[in-house]
Order: C-alpha cells, then structure tokens, then sequence
C-alpha cells in the first residue's frame, strides 16, 4: 500500500507512520533513523526478521547485550581479558588471544569446541650440569588433554628466545626435562603445552644456571696389611668416605663429596699384603684426589729373634707373640685419620678402621651403606689363626703362631655414588654400575678409570 504523504510540504518537515518517520528537504522525503530508546529484552527474533533492527541503530549503540531477548545472540569479538561485563544468557564469544568461542550461561563461560591449551603457571627450576628439570601447574585445556610440551629457551636474560622445541619422547606431566644444556650457562625458559588443535600460550618466564660440576659421594678403602710370621695381625686398610651419616677411618668427620668436571679420573685398587714377617703392608687405594693409605702389617720374628714392628699405614699393625718377646705397636696416619694403632701386647691384633685390636682379636671396622645393602668393614686381622682377609674390604690377615705364616691382607675397593638426576645429559663409565633408590652406584674391585663425558 503506497504512502500517502502531505501535500504542499515544508522543508523539513517530518511524517510518521508505521513506526517509521521521514523528513522533508525542499523536493524528497527521507526515511529519517529511529531514536527512540530501545527497552532491555526488547529486539526480539521478530524484529531481526522485519528488518526493524537496522544497520542505523547497531552502529548508533541503541542495540547493545542487555537489549537483545534471552536467545538472541551476537558473536563479541574479544579477549579473555576484555570479555562482556554484563552478558547475557546465550551470549557467545570468541577470544582472539585463545583462539576459544564460548557461551555465557548465566553465571559462567563454557567453552565451545576444542582450543589450544592455556599457559602453564607456577613455574619452577632444579637444574643440573647439563639438564633442568622444572614443575608447574598445568594450564587449563577443556576437551582436549594435552598430549606434549614445548620449550624455547634465551641465554640474554630473555631478551631473545630461540624457537620452540618438542619434547621428545613426549612428556605431558610436570616435572618435564630439558636435556644437552651447557654447563655453567644461565637460562630463562618459557613452557606453553600441545593438544590436537596445536600449541598454546607461552607460560611466564622461569630462570635458572646449571652447575659447573657433578657432586660425587665416595668410599675409598685401601689394602689391608699381613699377617705376621710368628706374629700378630695386620692392620686394615686405610678408610675414606664421604657419605652423609658415615664417619671415617679412626673416628674423623665424614669429608665433603667431590665436584668433578667431565674428564677422566684415576681409579687404582689397593692390593692386601701378602706379608713375610711383618716386613710389608697393604697398597693405597685411590680415587682422583683422594688417596687412602694401606694397613700396616703384624709386628713378627724374622729369624734369630728379631723383632719387627707394625707397619705405618692406615691402620698400625698388630705386636709379636709372647715366644718371642712381642712386639712394638703399629702406626696409623693421622692426617686424615684413617685407622687406629695395633696393640703391642703378645698375639695382639691388627688396629682396624674403628678401634684397636687386642689380646688376639682384630680391631673393628666401620660399616658403610654407600653401596646401598652393601656393607663393607675395613677390619684388623686376629693376632693369631692366620686366616687371609677378604678381597676388597681391606681387612688385614691374622698373625698366626710359631713357626706359621701369617695371612694375607685383603684388597680395597673405591665405592662411587651420586645422584642419578644431577647427571643427565652426561655419559659416566667405570666399575660395575647399578642403581640405587635416587642414586647410581659405580663398584671398583680392579684399577681402572672413571670417565665422565
């Protein structure tokens, strides 16, 4: 039906009708916007379908989130710092920083569809020489579980980062990993994690400066000494440790654990001495720096009623038999202590690492649980019965009798342990090589060497 506007118009003069008004110029009338205030819940689908909401009125502000009726929806465009104040129910919304749509559903966002998973929080870093290993609290990733972890890295303070870089093999729970770091380097990391829509926001910055070194804890226990002819006991090998809760040879304090750069490190194995008269003693066991000295042997008779005196080493040898007058006490070394003199006294027995021996019996040793269930005992020989010590406990060998031979002292071992995770990254070689609990333990029964690359 036509518009019957009035006749004989003045310029700018209007005429409603409909819910619509024009305005007159001088020759044409003009549809003329509305103004009028909408009311909240008021654009209905209704509305949107007669075209009663128009371009006009969206781009004037007149239609805004609480005008639109529950149902009716206009995709926002934002971020999830800026999403809508007051939305309302159905109101959906894509966020540009988190590739996310979601819909208000009148108290909380839900997401809609699969996004990319948000940054990690709670960032923190253990490193090692050549590794990190860093925990933090999962960012959230609704529908799809995150399947991996990226990592860049900066060496400038984080001023620059290299590119990111997968995790491999994959690795979706926290702590993760970051292996063939360089030693001694100060890094800044970021963490963003990986579900099947593709890679998600960085995390904040963690930093941290991997060691120079590896601490490496050790037991070091040289050759025990012989047995005397016609005499008494050799004394046990010198013992060194460095194990939190053990003591060393003679009493002293457990010593500081070794730092060790990459390189090759001197491993040699005391051996017992086999002892002839009490002329000998056990050899010194080595470890890098770290040197423990052999047990010395039993004071004996030689032949013609000479007399010998233990021997120096890391315990003192054990004194002569009564049939031949006995003899003097062994000597220990005192810088560090390593064991404790033998007795002077007729059949008296070799001093072991812990005590002195006497009136025949060897001295005690000390237990160390640096192995794990091993135990090893460096032990003075009895002053009489002419067993041989065992190999690689650097126990001294018993005196024996007149007109016997003594026994041998036994061998030393190097006992070598240190955290499994402060040695990612690298290659360690040597001994026999095992685990225990968080440790990795290298056995040495032999001269060799202690490789770490």
């Amino acid at each position: 039906m036509a518009i019957d506007f009035p006749n004989s118009p003045l310029n700018g003069d209007t005429y409603s009708v409909g819910g619509k008004t024009w305005q007159y110029d001088g020759s044409n009338w003009t549809l003329k916007a509305i103004t009028t205030t909408i009311p909240n819940g008021s654009v209905d689908a209704a509305q949107l379908a007669s075209n009663a909401v128009t371009s006009d009125k969206i781009a004037s502000g007149a239609v805004t989130s609480d005008k639109l009726a529950s149902g009716i929806g206009v995709l926002t465009v934002c971020t999830s710092a800026t999403r809508p104040a007051s939305p309302f129910s159905g109101q959906p919304i894509f966020e540009t920083d988190t590739n996310q749509f979601s819909i208000w559903n009148g108290s909380v966002w839900l997401p809609v569809g699969v996004r990319p998973p948000l940054a990690p929080t709670s960032l923190s870093a253990v490193p090692s020489s050549t590794s990190v290993a860093i925990s933090f609290t999962a960012g959230s990733s609704p529908i799809s579980a995150v399947s991996n972890y990226e990592y860049r890295l900066s060496t400038n303070g984080g001023s620059t980062f290299g590119s990111w870089t997968a995790l491999s093999p994959a690795d979706s729970t926290s702590p993760i990993t970051i292996s063939g770091l360089s030693m001694g380097t100060a890094y800044v990391a970021q963490l963003r994690g990986v579900n099947e829509v593709g890679s998600g926001i960085a995390s904040a910055n963690v930093s941290f400066t991997t060691s120079t070194e590896i601490s490496v804890q050790y037991l070091v226990v040289a050759g025990g000494g012989g047995g005397a002819y016609n005499g008494g006991g050799g004394g046990a090998g010198g013992y060194r440790n460095a194990t939190s809760g053990e003591v060393t040879g003679g009493g002293g304090a457990a010593e500081s654990a070794l730092t060790m750069t990459p390189g090759t490190y001197t491993v040699t194995i005391g051996a017992g001495d086999p002892s002839y008269a009490g002329t000998g003693r056990g050899s010194n066991s080595v470890f890098g720096s770290i040197t423990s000295t052999g047990g010395g042997s039993g004071g004996g008779d030689v032949g013609s009623n000479v007399f010998l005196p233990g021997q120096s080493g890391g315990s003192g040898g054990g004194g002569g038999n009564t049939s031949f007058g006995g003899g003097g006490a062994g000597l220990r070394v005192t810088n560090p202590i390593q064991g404790n003199n033998g007795s002077g006294s007729s059949n008296g027995g070799g001093g072991g690492a812990g005590s002195a021996g006497s009136g025949g019996s060897g001295g005690s040793g000390h237990a160390s649980s640096i192995s794990g269930s091993a135990v090893t005992r460096a032990v003075g020989g009895a002053g009489s019965g002419g067993a041989s010590g065992a190999a690689n406990t650097g126990n001294g060998g018993g005196g024996n009798q007149a007109n016997q031979w003594g026994g041998t002292g036994g061998s030393g071992v190097v006992i070598v342990r240190y955290l499994t995770s402060a040695a990612s990254g690298l290659t360690i070689t040597g001994g026999t090589k095992t685990t225990s609990g968080s440790y990795t333990v290298h056995t040495f029964n032999s001269s060799t060497s202690f490789v770490i690359a």
